[in-house]
């Protein structure tokens, strides 16, 4: 049974001519219950609205792994958890295949999954293994960024290690944000996932590398350089870099043990957590209570969800 859709536009024309290809593939699938095609229609959604600038795509019948695998990285790298990367990528297989023509075969997807470091686990629950960082592993990404004359990653992903930023919410951090903190010692966050505002209590080493971030940057300018890029260029490039020397920094034991995820971004996220834990704990808070301090401190409403960056 055919679907009534239509494309939300956006007003960018690249965008909503993609967009106006997809409302036809939509309209025309047959395939699946109703209730599933309205999932998927609006997880592709979100997908042509990132991926036509990204990719600067023409066509839908040109999707291939590696679009599937940038995408999986840039969810990975705004905090979504694994499963629902996952049913993302579900819901994209399904629209390659009622899209006609199509220029590529889709690989295997435990192996698109690899590749995204989204891993293997029985139940496919996040919690089933970490996603942090080795201090080390951080050491060397950041010297490597510094080799490469990028030394505004090295400062962005050393400060994230401090603060449990998301990848968006670093990335837009200016220096009236960061002024403000080392008055107060607490990072105020407007620009976040859902509008959840949030304060970050600052630890010493948080102030010195926030202090040392601004001393070049003009007032009311960003915190980090984007070189003139666009801000969603500047994520994705990170996410890159990331991505291209991974097998640089990362410890080479991640690979094969199913307990350990590939590095992403967002896993500075669980290290901030973890170590923030750990530290609440030492002052004589009890589980419970170090758990939502740091729910609230990373964004999330409920000391449960903690469960998942925490073990």
């Amino acid at each position: 049974m055919s679907m009534r859709y239509t494309f939300p536009l956006t007003g960018n024309q690249q965008i909503d001519d993609l967009g106006h290809q997809y409302e036809k593939i939509i309209r025309n699938a047959s395939r699946g219950s109703l209730e599933s095609k309205h999932t998927y229609a609006k997880a592709g959604a979100r997908f042509v609205k990132w991926v036509q600038p990204e990719f600067k795509m023409q066509k839908l019948a040109n999707l291939s792994d590696k679009h599937l695998i940038a995408y999986a990285e840039h969810l990975k790298a705004n905090g979504d958890s694994d499963k629902y990367i996952k049913n993302q990528l579900t819901a994209l297989r399904y629209i390659h295949e009622i899209t006609p023509n199509t220029k590529f075969q889709l690989g295997d997807s435990a192996k698109i999954n690899q590749e995204a470091g989204l891993g293997s686990t029985p139940n496919n629950k996040a919690r089933d293994y970490d996603q942090s960082w080795a201090r080390a592993e951080l050491d060397k990404i950041v010297d490597l960024a510094r080799d490469l004359h990028h030394p505004e990653y090295a400062k962005l992903m050393e400060i994230t290690y401090s603060t449990g930023c998301r990848l968006d919410e670093i990335c837009t951090l200016r220096r009236s944000q960061v002024e403000e903190a080392l008055r107060t010692g607490q990072l105020h966050l407007t620009n976040t996932k859902g509008g959840r505002l949030r304060d970050i209590p600052l630890s010493d080493r948080a102030r010195d590398l926030l202090e040392d971030a601004i001393k070049d940057v003009p007032r009311g300018g960003y915190v980090f350089d984007m070189r003139g890029v666009p801000i969603h260029k500047f994520k994705k490039s990170i996410e890159d870099f990331i991505y291209r020397h991974r097998d640089k920094f990362q410890d080479p034991n991640r690979v094969n043990d199913p307990n350990r995820a590939q590095l992403h971004f967002h896993g500075l996220r669980h290290t901030y957590a973890q170590n923030y834990y750990i530290e609440l704990r030492d002052q004589g808070y009890s589980d419970r209570a170090a758990r939502q301090k740091v729910s609230d401190a990373i964004g999330h409403g409920r000391g449960e969800i903690t469960f998942v960056y925490v073990a």
